[in-house]
């Protein structure tokens, strides 16, 4: 399956001139200081090593002069997913994705509620980089700015696990990744590999649907990694 490379915009033509992130760091108009990022459902508790356990209050204030967008880059968010629109809903669902769920989410613009949604990924590390023909693939150590510092050889999964681990205050990424026949005929539409890669994956299939609709808040390119 032919894939490119999706990230949210940092565009200010798309988002809008408050830039990227899109959202405050606090909905501001409710009277919500960071504080409130202290509560045991907030979003700042999200992680992609699984589901949560708890139902996400997920609230997010746009910046005045962004522009709203089917995708929306919040704030005070590390976990990996998207902010989307129901119409982005609506047609990501239909596809094939990696392990996700979806959560209501609120989003405030100009005095205005909007019906969006968190698309939550799971990462199954275990899964997703077992699913990586290392031998055929190539690698390099990356500094904390992600620039290549040196190649690095790694023959499986476990070879990968052990040479992480002993490094600090690096990573490893993947130059050229092959993916082995077990995930290649899952044909995923929408995916991304841990650790070893930045962005998302998206398939021709779905990246059509997108220009179809006229989706806003992403940047799609080309891509040789996989």
């Amino acid at each position: 399956m032919e894939y490119s490379q999706l990230k949210l915009s940092s565009d200010r033509k798309v988002i809008g001139k408050g830039g990227y992130p899109q959202c405050k760091g606090s909905p501001l108009s409710l009277g919500l200081t960071l504080k409130w990022f202290d509560q045991p459902n907030s979003m700042t508790n999200l992680t992609n090593e699984e589901f949560p356990s708890f139902l996400p209050n997920l609230i997010f204030e746009l910046e005045d002069k962004a522009f709203l967008t089917d995708a929306i880059s919040p704030s005070n968010l590390s976990a990996k997913g998207f902010l989307i629109s129901s119409k982005l809903k609506s047609i990501i669902e239909t596809h094939n994705l990696m392990e996700h769920k979806f959560f209501k989410a609120r989003v405030i613009f100009k005095e205005e509620n909007y019906d969006y949604f968190w698309l939550h990924f799971k990462d199954n590390k275990d899964k997703y980089l077992n699913a990586i023909d290392y031998k055929n693939s190539q690698f390099y150590v990356a500094n904390l700015a992600f620039m290549h510092v040196r190649d690095i050889d790694l023959s499986c999964y476990e070879d990968y696990k052990q040479k992480r681990l002993s490094l600090t205050m690096k990573y490893i990424h993947g130059a050229k990744i092959s993916l082995d026949e077990t995930l290649i005929n899952e044909n995923l539409d929408l995916f991304y590999l841990p650790d070893v890669s930045r962005g998302y994956f998206l398939s021709k299939n779905l990246y059509d649907e997108f220009k179809k609709n006229d989706i806003t808040g992403f940047d799609i390119k080309e891509q040789e990694i996989i």
